[in-house]
């Protein structure tokens, strides 16, 4: 071809198409490809043999491989084996200690006992001293008006110091005094009573009853004892006020709600 240049081909040494050197470089060649397979295939089983189940968690070291044949050579020196691989593995990190059991009622160590402590001492109710006192009061009141009709019939004073004290005790006298110099007695007949309401101080020493009382009042002569005059059954609304006087209550006062009707001619 034109133009072509012409080629030029370099001449091996002589001393490397000699027979006996190319038998030292295949040997040296050879050695070197077993040398890595026996340690590719070294690795191989050792990384099996830590994936392999129930296997020890301990570090294992791979045995060293068997030394690969001498290679022939003349000047140049063969790279030396590797060393050993040494495939560590982590030990498994122990098992948690299982937990102690919890027991059905623990005791409480740091309860402490809130149950208020019971006071056992009877307390007495407060006393309700009217209803306590009631039917003292009703007989006082019952006595004074029994005394009263007694003193205006016989025209004797000498048995209101019973029933009455005080102001009370005097006016009755005075009305006893006062049918006689007119010459008259009174016949008077309870004919009902309610008891409305009662108190007694905290010192239990005065009391007041609220009544209402019906009465009928007749007066006689004293000289031929023939009725004068009389006033009908009307009611008498009143409070006697009671005072505690050695052992037992007298009325001391009365307060009259109503005026008493005029007596009418028989």
């Amino acid at each position: 071809m034109e133009g072509e240049s012409p080629r030029y081909y370099e001449r091996e040494p002589e001393t490397l198409r000699r027979p006996e050197n190319t038998m030292v470089r295949a040997s040296i060649l050879g050695g070197l490809v077993g040398a890595i397979a026996i340690v590719l295939g070294l690795m191989a089983v050792g990384v099996l043999a830590v994936h392999r189940p129930g296997a020890s968690n301990a570090a294992r070291v791979l045995p060293p491989p068997p030394p690969a044949p001498a290679a022939i050579h003349d000047s140049a020196t063969a790279a030396p084996p590797p060393p050993p691989a040494t495939v560590a593995v982590a030990p498994l990190p122990p098992p948690a200690p299982a937990a102690a059991p919890v027991p059905a009622s623990a005791p409480d160590v740091y309860a402490t006992d809130t149950t208020a402590a019971t006071d056992t001492t009877a307390v007495a109710a407060p006393v309700d001293l009217a209803s306590a006192y009631r039917e003292e009061l009703q007989q006082a009141v019952l006595r004074g008006d029994q005394a009263e009709a007694t003193a205006m019939h016989e025209l004797d004073a000498s048995g209101l110091e019973d029933a009455y004290v005080g102001a009370m005790l005097q006016a009755e006298r005075q009305r006893v005094e006062q049918l006689r110099k007119q010459g008259l007695y009174e016949d008077s007949e309870l004919g009902d009573i309610e008891w409305l309401s009662f108190w007694v101080s905290p010192d239990e020493t005065t009391a007041q009853v609220r009544v209402r009382e019906t009465w009928t009042t007749t007066y006689y002569s004293l000289d031929d004892g023939h009725c004068v005059s009389r006033v009908p059954e009307h009611a008498v609304p009143q409070t006697a006020y009671l005072r505690y006087v050695g052992s037992a209550w007298k009325v001391e006062s009365v307060s009259f709600e109503t005026a008493a009707p005029r007596a009418v001619a028989c």
